[in-house]
């Protein structure tokens, strides 16, 4: 425990001491602490939810194309019969 000791000498030479706790800077200390605190915890908050909105567009994006990706094997698988059937009328 931190504490002030402060000596008063009376008029006939005799000393006195008394202790002081330092309450006041401790709390003022406790308070600034709790604010960096508070403003820590502000800043991770918004950087988390950047985040979290960045993997919802990894994860669009990446369905999207999945979607893409299965459309051109469909159309591909399609187009090899439209050739053959093209081909063979043109005959």
């Amino acid at each position: 425990m931190t504490s002030i000791t402060t000596t008063t000498t009376s008029p006939l030479h005799i000393t006195t001491t008394s202790q002081a706790p330092i309450k006041h800077t401790r709390m003022s200390e406790s308070y600034e602490r709790e604010r960096q605190n508070n403003s820590r915890l502000d800043d991770l908050a918004s950087k988390v939810s950047a985040l979290r909105g960045v993997t919802i567009d990894i994860y669009d994006n990446a369905r999207n194309q999945e979607v893409i990706d299965s459309n051109v094997c469909f159309f591909s698988h399609l187009h090899i019969p439209l050739t053959s059937a093209t081909h063979s009328t043109t005959d």
